[in-house]
């Protein structure tokens, strides 16, 4: 399970502010020329239309790291696209206007351990090995930032299992949302 041309690690992680270990689960920051076919893979699985590609190349320097491939011979089959909110991002995610067609520096932290939340705005997997490492990742990084929380809209039944099962989400009331809350706020409600 690895990605054939996976980034230099040092520099994926020290630039982005995502862990070492997001790295070793076999994904790596997309390169421009991944980013069609990532945003393809993400439409097909989840069946829906996806932020146009101008605004997910935007997004990528806004916050290098959000979004993230798995590659198999040389075929993005995975894709994590996770987006590290500011608190103005947060609030428009939780009052349904957050709009990722014109991204701005507003909504978006410029790394992962700025982020004040963090949304998963696409997960999608072809094949087992791909499905391994974009959850793997998916955990990882909700391992590496507990005190923040991680939103996440499915859009699948087995997506939902995976941020249930593995993340431990629930229900945003009122919403289409899910959240893992931040660990302050579980001990906080303990």
């Amino acid at each position: 399970m690895s990605n054939s041309r996976l980034h230099n690690v040092p520099s994926f992680t020290k630039r982005s502010g995502l862990p070492d270990a997001v790295a070793a689960c076999g994904l790596a920051m997309v390169a421009s020329g991944q980013l069609s076919d990532a945003r393809r893979l993400a439409e097909q699985a989840m069946g829906r239309s996806v932020a146009p590609l101008s605004a997910l190349r935007r997004l990528t320097l806004l916050a290098p790291g959000s979004i993230l491939v798995f590659e198999s011979k040389n075929v993005v089959t995975g894709v994590l696209g996770v987006l590290p909110l500011t608190e103005a991002g947060l609030r428009r995610l939780l009052g349904g206007s957050l709009e990722l067609t014109d991204p701005r520096r507003s909504i978006v932290a410029n790394t992962f351990d700025q982020a004040f939340a963090l949304y998963a705005m696409g997960i999608a997997a072809v094949g087992k090995d791909a499905a391994r490492a974009v959850v793997a990742g998916v955990v990882r990084l909700r391992e590496a930032f507990p005190e923040v929380a991680f939103y996440a809209r499915p859009v699948t039944d087995a997506g939902r299992r995976v941020l249930v099962e593995r993340l431990g989400c629930v229900a945003v009331p009122e919403s289409p949302l899910m959240v893992s809350p931040a660990a302050s706020a579980m001990g906080a409600a303990a």
